[in-house]
């Protein structure tokens, strides 16, 4: 296991807004970027059922969790007074050097989603045109020592430029303790896919192919996986494996009529 992840246990997943300003044609949220989801959480609530699950670490999700700054701000101070750690999964778009400062002693752990390092396949994959503004903020959020795992999803859009893209990922931080790249497998099992991108998923046997040649490549770099879809896979890649992802215990979202749904899993 990387060393600064072991302190993440315990976790319970937290889906905080529903707003997003990316509109990425993989995402599988259907809820995200819906005016009509505009309710107020009673985030105090979920202290008491925290405890009460002997939860020790919180990921926080949406959504981006940074859409309303001010109310994510508020929960990282919230979770920080009940000694929880705090991990945030974000585009990074919605950050900024003195955002970066405030919320420095606040979170232990931030997921940075960057699925291409190419601006125009980015550009196509997230609606947008945020690369240079995701790739600033990486820098500073090392640069103020808070550890990074940077989210790299495969798929068929995207994968001639994965080993280049660590490639310059490792080269530019590889002597940094605190971060390390995770290799996301999308799954579609009992998910609705947006824009029929099923046709983006890659076959087990690219998988495999993939995997070995990036495995082989940066066996001495922080590597993570998540999501392997396939028992084979799964024998071969376990102790590169997500510790995060395994130790969730807990998922609080709202569904779709906005009351709170809670699921142990």
């Amino acid at each position: 296991m990387i060393d600064f992840l072991e302190k993440f246990v315990n976790i319970a997943l937290l889906k905080i807004d529903y707003n997003c300003n990316q509109d990425c044609i993989f995402c599988h949220e259907d809820w995200v970027n819906k005016a009509c989801r505009k309710e107020d959480f009673l985030f105090d609530n979920w202290i008491d059922v925290l405890k009460e699950n002997n939860i020790k670490s919180v990921l926080l999700s949406g959504g981006e969790p940074f859409f309303n700054y001010q109310k994510t701000l508020g929960l990282l101070r919230l979770f920080k007074t009940n000694n929880l750690n705090t991990i945030v999964i974000t585009n990074g778009t919605m950050l900024s050097l003195s955002r970066i400062k405030e919320i420095g002693k606040l979170v232990d752990l931030i997921y940075l989603s960057i699925h291409t390092l190419n601006p125009r396949n980015d550009r196509r994959l997230t609606g947008k045109n945020f690369l240079k503004t995701k790739l600033i903020n990486l820098d500073l959020l090392i640069r103020h020592n808070i550890p990074v795992i940077v989210r790299r999803l495969v798929m068929r859009d995207n994968i001639l430029y994965l080993n280049k893209d660590l490639s310059l990922f490792f080269k530019n931080y590889s002597t940094k303790q605190n971060f390390s790249i995770e290799i996301g497998i999308l799954e579609i099992k009992g998910q609705k896919i947006k824009n029929n991108f099923k046709k983006f998923y890659l076959s087990n046997n690219e998988l495999i192919k993939i995997l070995n040649s990036v495995l082989f490549k940066f066996s001495n770099k922080n590597i993570l996986l998540e999501n392997i879809p396939n028992e084979i896979l799964l024998e071969k890649c376990q102790n590169y494996l997500d510790p995060i992802v395994k130790n969730i215990k807990l998922r609080i979202e709202l569904d779709n009529q906005g009351k709170y749904m809670l699921e142990k899993l």
